[in-house]
C-alpha cells in the first residue's frame, strides 16, 4: 500500500499547474477584458494540448514496452489505451461494473465448489465495442510450489482466512491450509517468470477475478500481464461480447488453441462429464518434429560434429599437475597437489562442469570433459522415459520393466485415459509428478487428484507423471527406520565407437 501511495503522490507532484491572476493597476476596459479572456482560453487550450501530448508519449512508450505482450495475449487494439491509462493510475475499478451473487444449490458449473459467481451490476449492461471494457484484476497470492504456498499460509497474517474465503474452505477445518493448497488448482493460474533460469509462478486472482466461472461460450477473456510499473504481474480481463445487466460473467478455463481432445481431457479433470473414449491410442514412440524442436529450445545445445573415434590424448608427465576448470564451488576451493584450478575453460586439461555444456565443437582434442553430447536423453526424466519406450514390445505404452510414465506436454490424453481406467477398475491410482530436470525432490508431487496433476501441463517447464510404486524396497537407516534408497554409479566414458567405459567400484 505504501508503495502504491508513493507512486500516486509522485504522479501528483509531476503535474504542472499554471496560476492565472490579475496584476494591480487601473481597471481594464471591456475590450481589454475580452482580450484577456481570450488569452486565458489559449493558455488552457495549450495546457490541454500539452497534456494530450504527454498522454500520447506515455502511450507510445507503453506500446514500445508491451506490444509483443499485447499481441500474444490477444488483447484487441480497441482496449490498449484504456489499459495503459488504468495501469498508469493503478485503477482496479471492476467493482463499479460487477458484483458477486450466491450460487444456487442446483446451479452446476466449474469450479464445482463455487459459492459465489460474478454478474454485471451496471443497469445499462456492458458493450464489447466500448474501449473502456477492460479491467485490472489483482493477485491475492503468488507462489512457486505447494511448499511455498504452505509457508505463506502459516506465516502471513490474514492470508489463510482470505484464501479460505475465496476458495470456499471452512477455517474450522482440521487442516485448513492443506485444503486451501488442494483447492487452489480449481481456480489458480500459472505463468512463466522470465529470468536467467525461467520458473513458473502460480497465482490466485482476487475476490472478484477468482469467482469468474467457466463456460464454453465465455463472455470475457483474461490473461496475465507482466507490469514492471506495478512490481510484477496482474490479470487483465476484457469483454468478448455484450453482457446484459444481471448476466453472469464467464471465461473459458481452457487456453485458446487447445486441440479438441485435449480440451475434453482438461474439462474432465475439472469434473465435467467428458466424451473421452475409454481407450485412447498408444502414443507413438516417434515424436513429431515440434517435440524435438521444443527440447532443443529447452536444452540449448548446439549441433556438433563429434568425432566417432576417441581422439588421441596428449600424454602428460607423471609429475605434471592437471589444469582443472570447474563451476563447482567445493572443487574450486579444494586444496590439492594433483591439480590446479584455472579460470577459463580454454586453459584447462579437464573441464568438470555442473551446468550443461553446450559447445562441444569448441573443445580441443586433448581436453577431457565430464559430459558427453546429448546426454540429456538419459539424464532428464522426460527423455529417459522416451528412450525406455523405444524398447517396448507390441502395442504397449511402456516396456515391462519401466513404470508407467507420461509426458504431460505430449501425452496428457493417454495419461487421463489410463487414470480413468484405473478408477473404473478400482485400481490403485497414486501418481508422482516430477519436473523434467530437477533433483532432490524439487517440485515433486505425489497425488491421486487428477486436476492437481493435469494442471501442470500448463507450466513452461515440462513435467513427467509416473505411476507411484506403492510397495518399494526399503532399507533400514541409522535410526532403524525403513527408507527409500537409490543407486548412483560413476561411469567414465572414453569413447563411443568403439565403446570404452569404466565404472568406479
Amino acid at each position: 500500500m505504501n508503495l502504491f501511495l508513493n507512486r500516486k503522490i509522485g504522479r501528483i507532484l509531476k503535474t504542472s499547474f499554471v496560476v492565472i491572476g490579475w496584476r494591480g493597476g487601473p481597471r481594464a476596459s471591456v475590450g481589454e477584458k475580452k482580450s484577456s479572456k481570450h488569452g486565458r482560453e489559449l493558455i488552457l487550450e495549450n495546457m490541454a494540448q500539452d497534456h494530450n501530448n504527454e498522454d500520447n508519449d506515455e502511450y507510445q512508450q507503453f506500446l514500445a514496452d508491451n506490444l509483443d505482450q499485447l499481441n500474444s495475449l490477444g488483447i484487441p487494439e480497441l482496449f490498449w489505451k484504456t489499459l495503459q491509462r488504468k495501469i498508469s493510475s493503478e485503477s482496479f475499478d471492476g467493482g463499479n461494473k460487477f458484483m458477486l451473487t450466491h450460487v444456487a444449490e442446483d446451479d452446476s458449473g466449474i469450479p464445482v465448489d463455487s459459492n459465489y459467481k460474478v454478474v454485471v451490476c451496471d443497469e445499462e449492461g456492458l458493450k464489447h465495442d466500448d474501449p473502456k471494457q477492460i479491467y485490472l484484476i489483482d493477485h491475492a497470492c503468488t507462489w512457486r510450489s505447494q511448499e511455498e504456498l504452505r509457508y505463506y499460509l502459516d506465516n502471513m497474517e490474514g492470508l489463510k482466512e482470505r484464501l479460505a474465503g475465496i476458495l470456499n474452505v471452512s477455517t474450522t477445518d482440521y487442516d485448513c491450509a492443506t485444503e486451501i493448497c488442494k483447492r487452489s488448482y480449481n481456480r489458480s493460474g500459472t505463468y512463466s517468470y522470465p529470468s536467467e533460469q525461467p520458473f513458473d509462478v502460480w497465482y490466485l486472482n482476487d475476490e472478484l477475478g477468482a469467482r469468474v466461472r467457466h463456460s464454453s461460450s465465455p463472455s470475457v477473456q483474461s490473461g496475465v500481464f507482466r507490469c514492471a510499473q506495478m512490481g510484477g504481474a496482474l490479470t487483465v480481463m476484457w469483454l468478448l461480447r455484450d453482457i446484459r445487466y444481471g448476466e453472469e460473467v464467464t471465461r473459458d478455463f481452457v487456453r485458446p488453441g487447445t486441440t479438441p481432445i485435449k480440451r475434453e481431457v482438461i474439462l474432465c479433470a475439472y469434473g465435467l462429464e467428458s466424451s473421452l473414449p475409454e481407450e485412447l491410442p498408444v502414443v507413438s514412440n516417434l515424436k513429431p518434429r515440434p517435440w524435438y524442436q521444443e527440447w532443443a529450445r529447452i536444452i540449448g545445445e548446439t549441433t556438433t560434429a563429434v568425432e566417432e573415434n576417441d581422439a588421441e590424448r596428449v600424454q602428460r608427465e607423471s609429475s605434471g599437475r592437471l589444469a582443472i576448470y570447474s563451476d563447482i564451488k567445493s572443487l574450486v576451493e579444494a586444496e590439492s597437489n594433483i591439480f590446479t584450478i584455472v579460470s577459463e575453460p580454454e586453459d584447462a586439461d579437464v573441464i568438470w562442469q555442473a551446468d550443461h555444456w553446450k559447445n562441444f565443437d569448441e573443445l580441443r582434442p586433448d581436453q577431457l570433459i565430464s559430459q558427453f553430447p546429448n546426454e540429456h536423453l538419459l539424464t532428464t526424466k522426460v527423455c529417459l522415459s522416451e528412450v525406455a519406450k523405444r524398447l517396448r514390445q507390441g502395442n504397449r505404452q511402456h516396456p515391462n520393466w519401466f513404470s508407467q510414465s507420461f509426458d504431460l506436454k505430449s501425452e496428457i490424453e493417454t495419461f487421463v485415459a489410463q487414470y480413468n481406467k484405473n478408477e473404473a477398475n478400482d485400481a490403485e491410482n497414486t501418481w508422482i509428478l516430477k519436473a523434467w530436470n530437477f533433483a532432490h525432490g524439487t517440485s515433486a508431487l505425489i497425488s491421486r487428484d487428477l486436476l492437481e496433476l493435469v494442471r501442470h501441463h500448463e507450466c513452461s517447464i515440462p513435467y513427467l507423471v509416473q505411476k507411484y510404486i506403492e510397495r518399494p524396497i526399503l532399507l533400514p537407516n541409522n535410526d532403524a527406520l525403513k527408507v527409500k534408497f537409490d543407486f548412483r554409479y560413476h561411469v567414465v566414458v572414453k569413447s563411443f565407437k568403439p565403446l570404452k567405459a569404466a565404472i568406479v567400484k
